[in-house]
This record gives structure tokens, sequence and C-alpha cells, in this order.
């Protein structure tokens, strides 16, 4: 199989899958060359590049397959209309990348209340016994998006003795006692949860309902001492009203894993403030990068024997179109 990994960025992929797929052509290549390289591949991996109707219109791929989670930049329908899959890893309990996610999310919170970047500058200096830190113990954090990774976040926060809300689209009462949740509402509560909470910890997918979600009104319903925490998708919030609040001192801080385009611009003014941003690496980790190429490989296989993929989004509608081929 010859497969092509949508962006030189994320290197891992390529390295990990190889060792689950050392038979099969595997190479990465930059965003601008994709729409080229695409015309002569069997499987074809988005990473974070936008596999358009464009694209799919020119691709000799078989599936679209991401690695991870994320299909929100793939054109389904176009897909579906070609009879090409499009599958994906989810990140379920277990597989290691709601687990590395939610550990991610729970180191930003503490170098935002520890200020690390701060502490980092103060060893250099020989400045020692300051700076004066938040401490987690005691305070309220909200997750907005209880699914997977939200799960496994308020799963470790348990044990710091904090007090937790949660937003989820379809809520529900034994969820809550499940993770030992105070609260668990629908995005009707949102602004109440909002003002209570001394973190935000930001776990969704980019929707309509939830593209920049979090905004102006959002941020005006925060206490100027919470900060805001993002391992979702980075469109949920307005970054200029982000840029804005940071500014303001609506808020105090934030950790941000992900971002509008990526890569981002190192010089976004964003980061003249109390920013603490890291490359999209929340679920890079040994742990989650073996379990996807281990899930995407397994579908390979799938395709080379003749079967079908699983977890695939669109697999009922693409047999349909294959078959009405067949007929013609």
């Amino acid at each position: 199989m010859n497969i092509l990994i949508c962006t030189t960025h994320f290197p891992h992929c390529a390295e990990i899958l190889h060792q689950h797929l050392p038979n099969d052509t595997i190479r990465a290549c930059p965003a601008e060359q994709v729409h080229v390289e695409a015309a002569r591949v069997d499987v074809l991996i988005p990473a974070m590049f936008r596999v358009d109707a464009e694209v799919i219109a020119t691709t000799s791929a078989t599936i679209i397959h991401q690695f991870g989670v994320g299909l929100e930049g793939v054109d389904i329908v176009a897909a579906t209309r070609r009879g090409i899959y499009v599958a994906n890893v989810p990140g379920r309990e277990g597989t290691g990348n709601a687990e590395s996610v939610a550990e991610h999310a729970v180191f930003l919170m503490l170098a935002l209340a520890r200020k690390f970047p701060l502490a980092v500058a103060n060893v250099k200096q020989r400045l020692f016994g300051a700076p004066l830190s938040t401490a987690v113990q005691g305070k309220t954090v909200a997750i907005l998006g209880v699914g997977s990774i939200g799960a496994e976040i308020a799963k470790r926060l348990r044990h710091f003795g904090v007090r937790l809300l949660g937003i989820k689209q379809h809520p529900s009462d034994a969820l809550r006692r499940q993770l030992g949740l105070e609260f668990l509402g629908g995005t009707q509560d949102l602004s109440g949860v909002l003002a209570e909470a001394d973190f935000v910890v930001l776990a969704l997918p980019v929707t309509p309902t939830t593209r920049c979600i979090i905004n102006t009104a959002a941020f005006a319903r925060m206490k100027k001492s919470a900060f805001l925490i993002n391992v979702g998708r980075g469109p949920v919030i307005d970054h200029d009203a982000l840029g804005t609040a940071l500014a303001q001192k609506t808020i105090a801080g934030a950790g941000l894993d992900v971002f509008w385009d990526e890569p981002t611009d190192p010089d976004d003014p964003l980061f003249s403030y109390n920013v603490i941003a890291t490359p999209h690496t929340a679920g890079v980790t040994d742990l989650s990068y073996d379990s996807i190429a281990r899930g995407l490989a397994a579908n390979v296989d799938r395709l080379r024997a003749g079967e079908p993929p699983i977890n695939c989004v669109n697999l009922r509608e693409v047999e349909a179109v294959r078959q009405e081929r067949k007929k013609h």
C-alpha cells in the first residue's frame, strides 16, 4: 500500500506506523504538495490538513484515514460520492489517546497555577522562594465536553481535591455520579458554570454549536482569576475575544495545545500575555501513538484482504455507492 501523510509536522506518525506496516510505503509531504501527491496513493492520512472536495476529486485513495479521532477537516460528503471510505481511531478508554490528552490538560492547569515559566526564569536568576503560586486544591474546575477526553480529565482531577462541574451535549445523572461531578449540565447551563470556575478546561470538537463557544460573552462570565485550558480544537475559542480578555485581564491566563491555524504564528500577540502553549502534543505520547498506529494498520490490512474498514463513518453509504457502480 502507498500511504501518504498530508503534513511534515507530527513526524512520529510515519515512524510508529511503519513499525506496524513494515512492508508498505509510508511518506509525508508538505501541505502545498498534497494536491499532487494524493493522486497516486492508496491511503490518505489528513493529520491537520483539510482534505476538501478538490483533493478528493483527484485522489486515488481507497480510504481517508485519520491518525487519531478528528475528521472535521475531511469533506465526508465528497468522499462518499467518490466511494472513498473515511475512518478514524476513536479515543476510547484504554486506547491511550484520551488518557494522554487528559494528562496534558492537568499539566497545563498546574503549569499555569504554579507560574511555571516564571519559576524557570527565577532559577536562572537565582531568585528562590518565588513566585507565589495558586493551589489547585479547593478550586472549581469546569470541564466543557465530557466525552472520552473530558471523562479522563475528571478521573484524574478527583484526586486533587477540586470541585468538578461539567457541560455535555447530552448530560445524564448516571455519568455525573460515575465521574464524581458535582454538576453536569447542557449548553444552556454554560454561563452559570463559567461564573463558578477557577479553571475552564475545553475538550470539545469543532461543530456548528461549539465553534467560538468561548467568546466575548463567555469571557465576561468568567472570574478575573480564572485560567482557560484548551486541549480540544482551536476554533472553539474566539481568537480575538481571547486576545482582548488577556489584554484587559478579564481572565488570568490560558494554556493552549491547539490553535486556529497549525502550525500557529509564533509572533501571535496572544503569546505576549500569560499563555503557556504547546505544539499540539497532548496526544503525542508513546502509549497513544502506538495504539493509534495499531488501529490504523489494522484497517490497512483489512483493505488489503478485501474487507471493509472498522470505525468507518460512511461505511453504509460507500458500500451502496460501490454496489451501484457494479450494476453499471
